[in-house]
């Protein structure tokens, strides 16, 4: 039995990576209630985002460079980061992924509330990337 959002994920697929990455992390934002869940690449730019109001670049950006950081220096990075972006927030912890996509280093970063289950989504925010970028 299809529910309505696993019809809407099938009318939302796309053959390019980018819009199809995008639409796994919304769906994925949704299913968990995350604040927000992006891919950054080991330059620090966005790869895909699950919000739309300017906040992924910056959490990119920062994912990055927390997955490379010291433990010292990534709860700096981790305070700066709330900080700057989510200080009206302070229920809001970060989880920080390191994996690989067509071979090359990326990091998934997602932010959600400390019950949010983030083990389970970070397992289908990475396998649904690799997929995507197996298939694309």
């Amino acid at each position: 039995m299809n529910t309505d959002m696993d019809s809407e994920r099938r009318q939302r697929r796309s053959e390019n990576k980018e819009p199809a990455i995008t639409f796994q992390l919304e769906h994925i934002h949704r299913e968990f209630g995350l604040h927000a869940i992006v891919v950054g690449n080991s330059d620090g730019y966005l790869v895909a985002g699950s919000r739309n109001d300017g906040t992924d670049d910056a959490v990119a950006a920062y994912v990055t460079a927390i997955g490379t950081a010291s433990p010292d220096r990534r709860r700096v990075l981790i305070n700066k980061l709330y900080d700057e972006q989510y200080s009206k927030q302070p229920n809001l912890e970060l989880r920080v992924r390191e994996f690989r996509i067509g071979g090359e280093r990326a990091y998934l970063g997602m932010l959600g509330s400390p019950r949010a289950n983030f083990a389970h989504a970070g397992e289908r925010a990475v396998s649904g990337v690799q997929r995507i970028y197996q298939t694309a």
